[in-house]
């Protein structure tokens, strides 16, 4: 089983259909075999600390995590957050959460 580490980027971007702002998640490109490794390259690349770690085992994304913890990230949900890297959950990955209710 492989595991891999790659810093993702997010950033909050505006739906004119929707009016209304959602999450939209980027890989930077790179992945390790560390995450310490990953942490310290995407910290060097940004300048800064604020971006996620994808844990992806054997091509699917098992979490997304910021720093050397990993959650189970609300808005889009991990599910989303893989559709928009182009992976596949890992069956390892947490349960989405439901949708929020707006109201």
């Amino acid at each position: 089983m492989a595991t891999e580490y790659t810093p993702v980027r997010c950033r909050l971007v505006r739906n004119p259909e929707q009016k209304n702002w959602e999450d939209s998640y980027t890989s930077l490109g790179r992945a390790f075999t560390d995450r310490a490794e990953a942490i310290a390259w995407a910290s060097e690349l940004l300048g800064h600390d604020r971006f996620y770690i994808a844990t992806v085992i054997d091509g699917q994304l098992a979490a997304i995590g910021y720093h050397m913890d990993d959650f189970n990230p609300f808005g889009v949900g991990i599910d989303g957050v893989a559709a928009q890297l182009g992976l596949e959950l890992h069956a390892t990955a947490p349960a989405p959460h439901p949708p929020l209710n707006p109201w």
